[in-house]
């Protein structure tokens, strides 16, 4: 079921929608196939990966007007079985039209892996983010590209030291 939440369009506060989708996504990179089209070889997605893209469109909500600029994507997948990678690529694509204009507007992903054998599904949340300075790296929870020591959050009591390449309980 769909809950969608976005701001007036008057606002300068960032849009979001959350939703879930029912079944269980395919690997973009494992659902390929291989056919000839006008006698040239051509790899096109696999009759699995068309109806889980057709599935996921009846499903997803339309925006309208689309999420803008750069986007923050988080998915947590629930697999019917433990055989299946993580990968949302065919997610992306499928949203394209629907959320967003391009999924290469996704610049953050948080990517979750769960099973859940009797209800297979993906529970999504999209937000609008700014990125204040795209030349830098993002500081990962404390541990900074520089090679210092820094605490690692107020309730773990570790300390990173990054000459030693450990993280140390203190």
């Amino acid at each position: 079921m769909a809950s969608i939440v976005v701001q007036s369009l008057q606002s300068k506060a960032p849009r979001s929608v959350s939703f879930e989708i029912q079944g269980q996504p395919y690997s973009k990179s494992n659902s390929r196939k291989l056919v000839t089209i006008g006698g040239k070889p051509r790899f096109i997605k696999s009759a699995p990966a068309r109806r889980y893209v057709t599935d996921f469109q009846a499903q997803c909500p339309r925006l309208d007007p689309f999420l803008e600029g750069d986007l923050a994507i988080w998915i947590t997948v629930f697999y019917g079985s433990r055989r299946p990678d993580l990968d949302c690529s065919l997610l992306f694509d499928a949203a394209q039209g629907y959320l967003y204009k391009n999924d290469r507007q996704i610049k953050e992903q948080h990517l979750y892996w769960r099973l859940d054998r009797e209800n297979p599904r993906s529970e999504i949340v999209i937000k609008e983010i700014e990125i204040k300075n795209p030349h830098q790296s993002p500081d990962w929870q404390g541990f900074d590209q520089r090679g210092t020591d820094r605490e690692v959050g107020d309730q773990t009591n570790l300390k990173v030291d990054y000459s030693q390449n450990q993280i140390k309980r203190h």
